[in-house]
């Protein structure tokens, strides 16, 4: 009896010990314990990291470009600034179809010509230009055919999570019927049916910055002023979508095929 009972104590201890130990965490690993930043795109200094990938998105208009501008250094200023990382405001853009991030989920066209070639990919640059060439060009065709004119913004609330600050985004019922048609054929293209976005009627967005540290609340008065300053997109237009390269969250670029598009072709 007198044998057990001291091996019960040293249990104990040894588990008292483990859990202490177990705890002991510098300040800074404390710190990010539970943020949800995501590290394939941005540190833990609040740096935008090297991240490639293809997206479809319709960029903002350039007259808004002037309060974009305000927007992102009101963030640079404000309370947030301690906990997310605002994005460039030229970057500032509304995603139709998110084609294809590398080192993430390989698409169907991007399995085929591994499989073909033997090669493999790296996530630290774009993938050979052969390999989604002609889905991104019969994209430009689809865009052209469905969203040449621009699309509206009927409504914008802004939206602080445990991850960005955002702008929740609801178009007209003409923008978003013909994003729908549009959607539909890009995933017969890319065959994938990019469930990020669905349904795409709740997932429209706009970000402006993203997490980096553990998310605080804003002070009130940063929050009534960030509020005032996004009411701009009420109502606003969206230059038409294109399909776009990106290396970063900061950096997007067009497109553009080595010849001429022919859409007739598809």
């Amino acid at each position: 009896m007198k044998t057990q009972i001291i091996l019960c104590i040293f249990t104990c201890v040894v588990i008292v010990l483990f859990i202490s130990k177990s705890r002991t965490h510098t300040d800074e690993d404390h710190h990010y314990l539970f943020v949800s930043y995501n590290p394939q795109k941005i540190n833990r200094n609040g740096e935008y990291q090297p991240f490639y990938g293809y997206t479809i998105v319709a960029m903002i208009d350039p007259y808004l470009v002037s309060v974009a501008d305000q927007i992102e250094h009101f963030l640079r200023r404000s309370s947030l600034a301690k906990s997310y990382s605002p994005l460039p405001a030229n970057t500032y853009h509304m995603t139709i179809y998110s084609i294809y991030q590398c080192g993430n989920k390989i698409i169907p066209p991007v399995k085929r010509w591994l499989d073909a070639t033997g090669k493999t990919i790296s996530n630290r640059t774009w993938l050979p230009d052969e390999v989604l060439r002609k889905q991104n060009e019969m994209a430009t065709c689809i865009l052209q055919k469905y969203l040449q004119d621009p699309l509206r913004i009927e409504y914008a609330s802004l939206n602080i999570t445990e991850r960005s600050v955002k702008l929740q985004l609801k178009a007209d019922e003409d923008s978003m019927e013909r994003i729908r048609k549009v959607r539909d054929e890009l995933v017969k293209i890319y065959e994938d049916p990019d469930l990020s976005l669905e349904p795409i009627n709740e997932k429209l967005h706009l970000g402006l910055a993203y997490v980096y540290a553990p998310a605080v609340n804003p002070d009130l008065e940063d929050w009534n002023q960030l509020n005032k300053l996004v009411r701009v997109f009420n109502g606003a237009k969206l230059h038409p979508p294109h399909v776009y390269l990106f290396d970063s969250m900061k950096n997007y670029m067009p497109f553009q095929s080595d010849e001429e598009i022919q859409c007739e072709m598809f």
